[in-house]
């Protein structure tokens, strides 16, 4: 999972209250076992009230695991509330398809990209290989 990271609060964001980001992000953990790295990255963000965002992309990505049943669906569903989910629109396509016309990325990973780019953000990623090749977006590995 892809997510975006911003060092300043943006405007008329929404930010979840805190207690139910707890018990929300409580859960996640669970999902996330086995991953200390990205539990203690994103328990660093929560703690800080850093704004995140999340590509629509990514959104569909976690969405669309086989064989996730309605409890798995609805957890997923429950962490996103927690960011705030950006909308793929004309002009994080325009990025998007230069990204993929000039660094041969797929769809997923140009929009995913495009949307880091358009927010301003850091793309935290567990596979910097096909965001390294870039210009202008910066990188955090998980």
């Amino acid at each position: 999972m892809e997510i975006i990271i911003r060092k300043k609060i943006a405007k008329n964001k929404p930010l979840l209250d805190n207690n139910e980001k707890k018990s929300i992000w409580k859960r996640a953990r669970g999902v996330l076992k086995g991953d200390e790295n990205a539990v203690s990255f994103l328990n660093n963000i929560f703690d800080n009230r850093v704004p995140v965002y999340v590509s629509t992309i990514t959104e569909t990505e976690l969405l669309s695991f086989e064989g996730m049943d309605l409890k798995e669906e609805e957890l997923i569903e429950n962490i996103l509330r927690i960011f705030s989910i950006i909308p793929l629109d004309s002009n994080i396509a325009k990025i998007a398809g230069y990204i993929r016309r000039t660094c041969s990325l797929n769809i997923a990973d140009s929009v995913i990209a495009a949307t880091a780019i358009f927010t301003g953000g850091t793309l935290v990623t567990r596979n910097i290989k096909h965001f390294r090749k870039i210009p202008n977006l910066a990188i955090q590995k998980v």
